[in-house]
């Protein structure tokens, strides 16, 4: 917006176009500043305000499980996503997952801004949460054409050491699953007994894969009563995706990558109260002893296929190619997760059993007439 403002003023020629140039820009600069005011505002309420009534230690033994249905990936959405198995042992008083945009139009330079971001998020969260005497168990995903998963609220790993993890979390590029994002944070937020469950959804554009992700976010707000909190990046983002998202009409957004500074200093102001916050950070961290946990969640990879009965069918003979001879068989192999459901199924060529099997053409094949005397 400065820059903006200077040009304008410059090749301008008339006081009177110079000063309506500059007020006009000026306006837009107030614009730009409200807008992520407004959305350090919006995170502040959602994210801090809820942690802020949490105040009872020892309420944490009577946090409530998953009251309904433990929501389960189907179809394609089992073998390409990672999915997270209960911990209700485990006892939070928050559980808040953060679902970071690692898609293509992002950019390296820019994750790296948005993981910045996310440190001092965790940093604040660990300062409040000593201060309130408040468990908060935290999930991070980051999201592209696939959906990795960062940190499992059900290893209870500390903030000190989800925060060297960010360390070496990897730019993906590719599309923008949202929907396979939020159903991934989804089972993250029933995983673990909580008092509160909160999702932070940042994106600099709009989903492009994965289906839609407004019906399956209503989901979670009516069904788990999940807080979605959505943070917009840019002006490319969906207005109306996001309203829907998060189920509120106004839009939290920041105009660049480079505004995570500016809603990083608000957000440490509004919650710190100690002079150097990193500092305060580091001690805490420095008798922090333990280690990151990588506890077990289902990935693909968990995804066991068991081979079926090889038959002759008649129905998938257009892909008879696959398998270099004229009998078309095939056998239906099924995918399994560790706990045994079934969570795909696919058909395959195979080779048939019998070799000396004769099929019955319904025609007579061209290349009898040349010469060729018997069937094969």
């Amino acid at each position: 917006y400065q820059r903006r403002v200077r040009e304008a003023v410059v090749s301008t020629q008339s006081t009177g176009t110079k000063m309506r140039s500059f007020v006009f820009l000026l306006a837009l600069f107030a614009q730009g500043w409200c807008a992520w005011r407004k959305a350090a505002q919006g995170i502040q309420k959602g994210l801090f305000g809820a942690a802020g009534g949490l105040s009872d230690p020892q309420a944490i033994q009577f946090a409530p499980g998953q009251a309904g249905v433990y929501y389960q990936h189907a179809g394609r959405d089992s073998t390409s996503l990672p999915s997270i198995e209960p911990c209700q042992a485990v006892k939070c008083h928050m559980t808040l997952v953060v679902a970071l945009d690692s898609s293509g139009s992002v950019g390296r330079e820019n994750f790296i801004k948005e993981l910045d971001f996310l440190r001092t998020l965790l940093e604040i969260i660990q300062i409040k949460s000593l201060t309130n005497d408040v468990k908060v168990c935290v999930g991070l995903v980051s999201y592209s054409t696939s959906v990795r998963v960062i940190d499992n609220p059900c290893c209870e790993n500390t903030l000190c050491r989800i925060f060297d993890q960010t360390a070496s979390v990897p730019y993906d590029g590719g599309s923008t699953n949202t929907a396979g994002a939020l159903k991934v944070a989804r089972q993250m937020l029933q995983a673990a007994s909580s008092y509160k469950r909160i999702l932070l959804l940042i994106t600099d554009g709009r989903s492009n894969t994965g289906g839609s992700p407004i019906s399956f976010a209503q989901q979670m707000r009516d069904e788990d009563g999940i807080t979605i909190v959505t943070l917009g990046v840019t002006n490319s983002i969906r207005v109306s995706e996001l309203q829907g998202i998060s189920g509120e009409d106004e839009v939290l957004r920041i105009d660049s990558f480079d505004e995570f500074h500016d809603l990083a200093e608000f957000l440490i102001s509004a919650n710190v109260l100690d002079d150097d916050p990193d500092m305060y950070f580091s001690e805490n961290c420095a008798a922090d002893t333990s280690v990151f946990n990588h506890c077990s969640h289902n990935d693909t990879a968990a995804c066991v296929w068991e081979a079926g009965q090889c038959v002759e069918s008649r129905r998938y003979s257009h892909l008879s190619s696959r398998i270099g001879h004229i009998p078309s068989c095939f056998m239906t192999t099924t995918c399994k997760s560790s706990l045994g459901e079934i969570r795909d199924r696919k058909v395959v060529a195979c080779r048939c059993p019998d070799l000396s099997y004769i099929p019955v053409y319904p025609f007579r094949p061209t290349w009898r007439k040349h010469g060729v005397g018997r069937w094969p």
